[in-house]
């Protein structure tokens, strides 16, 4: 989540440590959508303990997705990567889409 929220805010943003994927799953500073929305590149797909930003869809259908991650598919790797994952994965997963609307790294600001 803290690798997230640098994408979002910054490396030297007020608050940038305060980011967990709790955060992301409940701020006002985003929108929760629809499991059936149509991603745009830097929604954040997120479920407690996990957050991950979608990139770009890697098919017409828009049943493929290429993600940057921290931590990567193997466990215990703290790395950033990019993975290509089917979209059924985090629908079916429990994830929540969210899209920011704000760009204060503290989640405190108003």
């Amino acid at each position: 989540s803290s690798m997230i929220a640098i994408c979002f805010f910054g490396v030297n943003a007020s608050g940038i440590g305060k980011w967990n994927t709790r955060v992301f799953a409940k701020s006002d500073k985003f929108t929760t959508l629809s499991t059936s929305a149509e991603l745009y590149p830097g929604d954040i797909i997120v479920r407690n303990g996990h957050v991950v930003m979608f990139l770009y869809y890697t098919n017409a259908a828009k049943t493929q997705m290429m993600i940057l991650e921290q931590g990567g598919g193997e466990y215990g790797i703290n790395t950033v990567s990019c993975s290509m994952r089917g979209v059924a994965y985090y629908r079916d997963g429990g994830y929540t889409i969210r899209r920011c609307c704000y760009y204060d790294a503290s989640p405190d600001a108003e």
